[in-house]
């Protein structure tokens, strides 16, 4: 359920949201404001990944967890947390509702830079490379088993068929023999027996298959009857505790694909599912080979382009065009060019400056799409919470690393308390040298609140992803410790960091 909500709320709500944002707030005076957000957005990972490589280096942490650890440290979370927070009861008694729309505008744009880096660009795929040694190995590994039983099974088969043909030509003559000895009576009263027999091991077979599936049906139903209960009386008993789930291990079963890219349903290399959060498909895989005939044309356009792409080394082209297909990014692309156009903005919400007629309720011509998204992205939010802490609640703790609890500590200690207070010192910055107006105090709070938030929620699904099914999960393990310290670190630093930034550098 959980991953059926996640892809709900990113093809659905998620755009919603970005588009009526943008285009309410968004305008093209704020061109200078998205180009200090896509530039925040590049020096917070530059220093995510710098604290990540002195952390592995300082600790000498797991081996096996290099580009995890470099992933999640560089990743934020910037799209639950960043919006929530913005939309919250607080926060309305400080700042206007104009403000807090547009520092929810300026949310989006940068969950949009993120998305680009991790989709468009592939950087996704960074925790396969834990793992990328250990199944080569193993490829190579069954290669020489393959080949070495095959030699041994063609000198096997050579014997065996050796054997068979003399054992036959022996066992022919023998049944010749005693056949030509018996009577004709005695072969019709074989036969007789033989058909009754038959007819009463086929009535006890269809009985016995009878019996099998009314005992399979019932012991369904008891099953299923047994679980419903469990799942409501867990809460109040604690019967559940005997038979715990191991909820680390079953989020890898859902998310893994480490299978697909070994047997090769699953090219790394290639665009993945665009219509799914944690996508575990090519987007090639829906459509069979035999079935050209039920593709669209459009369909064969895209698999023409891709095939010239990939057959001219330009992959990596269609790697990035193709991504501009997901939810998210068409509702991003088409709010930024309705936002910063005024002629095409005019048609969604009012604008000063600028007249055109009005339909026949006094309002913009197509306010209705700005009504209906709304209405749809009022739900993304208390919903993407809700994904949140059930993402945190599939971490077992019995399967944390503790070893790698210290690196955990110092990494959060840098993430939530050292990349804070180097936030602040860059805004400032910013306002000094006039990038940043002084009295934008809703952008200047965007940007602090950005350097302050842990790791993105969907760095446990792109590291489950990756981290093979058998085997001591090495990667879900580290990765476990690093948000379970995390969570419990942020609500006490990220209070400090509002509540300083509010204060002192805004004032109020």
């Amino acid at each position: 359920m959980t991953k059926d909500i996640s892809t709900l709320v990113v093809n659905a709500l998620l755009p919603c949201l970005a588009f009526n944002k943008i285009v309410n707030y968004i305008s093209y005076k704020d061109l200078k404001m998205i180009g200090i957000i896509v530039l925040t957005s590049l020096f917070i990972y530059t220093l995510g990944i710098l604290g990540g490589v002195l952390v592995y280096f300082g600790f000498k942490t797991e081996p096996k967890f290099f580009y995890g650890l470099l992933f999640c440290s560089s990743c934020t979370n910037i799209s639950d947390l960043t919006i929530s927070i913005m939309q919250s009861e607080g926060l309305q008694a400080i700042f206007t509702t104009e403000q807090l729309g547009k520092g929810v505008s300026y949310a989006v744009i940068f969950m949009s830079v993120q998305n680009f880096l991790l989709m468009n660009l592939g950087l996704m795929t960074i925790p396969y490379y834990d793992v990328k040694n250990d199944i080569e190995k193993e490829e190579k590994h069954n290669e020489t088993d393959a080949n070495s039983s095959t030699s041994d099974d063609q000198h096997l088969t050579k014997d065996i068929t050796d054997k068979n043909s003399k054992a036959d030509s022996t066992f022919n003559n023998d049944v010749y023999d005693q056949q030509t000895s018996l009577s004709d009576a005695t072969i019709e009263s074989i036969d007789s027996i033989s058909t009754a027999d038959s007819d009463v091991v086929d009535s006890e077979e269809v009985e016995a298959e009878e019996i099998a599936e009314h005992e399979e049906t019932f012991h369904q139903r008891r099953k299923r009857k047994s679980s419903i209960s469990s799942v409501l009386t867990r809460p109040f008993t604690n019967s559940g505790t005997s038979h715990r789930v191991d909820r680390t291990t079953e989020l890898v079963k859902e998310y893994s694909i480490i299978s697909k890219v070994k047997s090769g349903q699953f090219d790394i290399k290639k665009p993945l599912d665009l219509y799914a959060e944690h996508p575990t498909e090519n987007i090639n895989n829906n459509h069979d080979e035999n079935d050209k005939e039920s593709i669209p044309e459009m369909e064969e356009k895209k698999n023409t382009l891709s095939d010239w792409c990939y057959s001219h080394r330009l992959g990596w082209l269609y790697y990035i065009l193709i991504n501009f297909e997901r939810p998210c990014s068409i509702a991003t692309v088409l709010g930024l060019l309705c936002a910063l156009v005024p002629w095409l903005r005019i048609l969604f919400v009012k604008q000063n400056g600028y007249h055109i007629h009005q339909g026949p309720d006094n309002a913009p011509v197509l306010s209705v799409f700005m009504d209906f998204t709304l209405y749809v992205s009022q739900a993304s939010v208390p919903i993407a919470l809700l994904l949140l802490g059930g993402s945190i609640a599939k971490i077992d703790l019995d399967k944390l690393d503790y070893k790698f609890v210290k690196a955990a500590i110092v990494l959060n200690l840098y993430r939530l308390c050292v990349m804070p207070i180097i936030g602040i010192a860059f805004v400032n910055r910013l306002v000094t040298i006039g990038w940043l107006d002084k009295g934008d105090s809703i952008g200047r709070m965007s940007l602090v609140m950005t350097f302050a938030v842990p790791s993105a929620t969907a760095c446990l699904y792109f590291t489950a992803m990756f981290t093979p099914v058998t085997g001591p999960q090495i990667q879900m393990a580290c990765l476990g410790s690093v948000y379970v310290v995390a969570y419990l670190m942020f609500f006490v630093t990220f209070a400090v960091v509002l509540t300083y930034t509010i204060k002192h550098d805004l004032g109020y």
